[in-house]
């Protein structure tokens, strides 16, 4: 598994207020993973931001398929 340096959003956003330019970066990205992930006929099942991880350029990377499903 790859190494996440920027740790979790859940935990980020109990430390740090984002201004909402960042924000909204954030939530396209997770919503281009998610649409990604449905086009493939996976459902993650258990999107919070504890499974949102931030890599430190700014990327975001979903973690946490435990309850994923694919739907074929």
């Amino acid at each position: 598994m790859e190494y996440i340096e920027g740790g979790s959003l859940g935990t980020l956003c109990k430390r740090t207020i984002f201004p909402e330019s960042l924000i909204k970066l954030y939530i396209l990205q997770i919503l281009q993973g998610l649409d990604y992930l449905h086009k493939q006929n996976i459902v993650h099942r258990d999107i919070k931001g504890l499974n949102v991880l931030l890599t430190k350029e700014g990327k975001i990377k979903i973690a946490d398929f435990g309850v994923a499903v694919n739907i074929n």
